[in-house]
């Protein structure tokens, strides 16, 4: 919602956004669910990358509110939680430096006694992949691109594979993969301005009168 007045911060030459990013009460089960430290951290991250790339120098003394409602987390939630803002946004008409994408991978390590081990990259592990990979050496990735700027946002990851020929090969996978859903974004896009277009024609066209006196005899 916004941007809108902030009197709080009525001498700011930048605005802020304020989110608020909550889980329904059935997004997440056992001991996947993610405690009020958890949401907070991501809510942080989150926040972050989003001051990267909104032209907040264009709205002081006003807020901008992204209200984030996960109905359910399967895996890859920062990435998908970006595209969806980014998408928002960006639908909403807020002045951003590029449309921001997400896009999350991971390199875990495979073998059998008999053989040396080989590396693995696989794109969008979902949770059930992310707990089976864990205790296997496992580096995850989660990136937030801007591809029309060739320019990563925001990053976060763990394990060590980062630094290696595999790592490599997986920031690139993640990179691709958000030109590949940019592209879905601006066709999202395209679609909502002509409907909103056609929408605006239909008000303004002038209705014909109805004839609602009965027929002469």
């Amino acid at each position: 919602y916004g941007p809108r007045p902030n009197m709080k911060h009525a001498s700011q030459d930048r605005g802020s956004i304020n989110l608020e990013f909550r889980f329904a009460p059935f997004a997440t089960t056992g001991k996947d669910a993610c405690s009020e430290r958890d949401t907070a951290h991501l809510t942080t991250l989150l926040h972050q990358a989003l001051n990267a790339v909104v032209r907040l120098d264009l709205y002081a003394k006003s807020t901008i509110a992204v209200s984030v409602l996960v109905l359910e987390d399967d895996g890859g939630l920062i990435s998908a939680a970006l595209t969806c803002i980014g998408l928002a946004l960006a639908d909403a008409g807020i002045e951003m430096l590029d449309v921001v994408t997400g896009a999350s991978a991971c390199v875990f390590s495979v073998g059998h006694p008999d053989s040396p081990p080989r590396t693995c990259v696989l794109l969008d592990p979902d949770a059930e992949e992310r707990r089976a990979f864990a205790d296997k050496n496992c580096t995850f990735v989660d990136l937030g691109y801007c591809p029309a700027l060739a320019s990563v946002c925001f990053i976060r990851a763990s394990g060590t594979f980062l630094a290696t020929e595999s790592g490599e090969q997986m920031l690139r996978l993640c990179e691709a993969a958000c030109y590949a859903v940019a592209d879905e974004v601006r066709s999202c896009l395209r679609r909502s301005f002509c409907l909103r277009q056609e929408e605006k024609r239909d008000r303004e066209t002038p209705q014909a009168p109805v004839n609602l006196s009965p027929p002469s005899s």
